[in-house]
């Protein structure tokens, strides 16, 4: 393991429709891809920025060490202090430990009850 500043877990290749961070990530399989970035420093980050903001992720990433990619179904992650955490971009609040994999039950979606143009919104 490795301390990191940054981490990224998502289901789709492409962060943001542009840049390349997950390459392993599948849309529709069960595999989560994984970006970390382990540089604090801000020549560090600046170089990674560049890498993929600027050229569209096509620098050599794997062989910068501030940079590991990885894939998987399931990932678990602790840490020392409470770290704050978003989900798609919102943020959820700290955790000093996270894991993260797809749900082997099927999730139950609450849909708000609408009103049609001109009637009045159903009341249950």
């Amino acid at each position: 393991t490795r301390p990191a500043s940054m981490i990224a877990v998502g289901r789709t290749p492409l962060y943001a429709g542009a840049y390349p961070l997950m390459p392993d990530a599948e849309v529709f399989g069960r595999r989560f891809g994984l970006f970390a970035f382990h540089g604090t420093r801000r020549m560090h980050v600046l170089r990674a920025l560049y890498a993929l903001v600027a050229r569209g992720g096509k620098l050599p990433l794997e062989r910068m060490r501030e940079i590991s990619r990885g894939a998987g179904e399931e990932f678990h992650f602790k840490t020392e202090t409470p770290c704050p955490f978003q989900i798609d971009g919102d943020y959820r609040g700290t955790a000093t430990e996270f894991k993260i994999g797809v749900s082997k039950e099927p999730l139950q979606l609450w849909l708000p009850q609408v009103a049609l143009a001109g009637q009045p919104a159903p009341i249950s």
